[in-house]
């Protein structure tokens, strides 16, 4: 005996969709960075408009546990030697990091490391567009076992959902 399935009509759209399961949202989690400052060609000074978003990002950081830390890593376009863009990268972060610390955040929570021209966004870069894109910061979120990571779920996402937009906007629309 055959029974035709009961059709269903969905009149509303749920308020919050299900959470993805737990191994899905640390893989997220280990795979998140948060782009947020460009920098202009040899340069490594923090520009002002970016003031508002560092303010955001900042007040975003201060709802993470406290035994949560963040890793700010540099990047070059691909033009210069090696060495010179190491060095460049890594000032960079550190001008990420000492605007984070004069604006209050813990410095023992913010770790900082120069990636030169190794991770390109734009792996065969064409147009000085496309080098200014390469030439950025990313804010990484540290955390050390699983536990930490079921700990600070809801605050990831979070903050993921902040800042997608800017994210976007930054990269893609520029």
């Amino acid at each position: 005996h055959y029974e035709k399935p009961k059709e269903v009509q969905i009149d509303t759209i749920p308020e919050s969709l299900p959470e993805p399961p737990m191994e899905e949202q640390i893989k997220k989690q280990r795979e998140y960075r948060y782009v947020m400052f460009q920098f202009d060609y040899d340069k490594r000074d923090f520009k002002e408009e970016y003031r508002q978003d560092l303010n955001d990002l900042l007040e975003t950081m201060k709802d993470f546990p406290e035994t949560t830390r963040f890793m700010i890593t540099g990047h070059t376009d691909a033009r210069g030697t090696d060495a010179y863009n190491d060095a460049l990268s890594l000032k960079r972060a550190n001008a990420i990091k000492e605007q984070l610390v004069e604006a209050g955040f813990d410095a023992n929570r913010l770790e900082t490391q120069g990636k030169g021209k190794r991770e390109l966004l734009i792996k065969n870069p064409q147009t000085e567009e496309d080098h200014y894109k390469n030439r950025r910061v990313e804010v990484t979120i540290i955390m050390e076992n699983e536990q930490e990571y079921e700990k600070n779920n809801r605050s990831f996402y979070c903050f993921v959902y902040k800042y997608i937009r800017f994210c976007t906007r930054r990269i893609y629309d520029e």
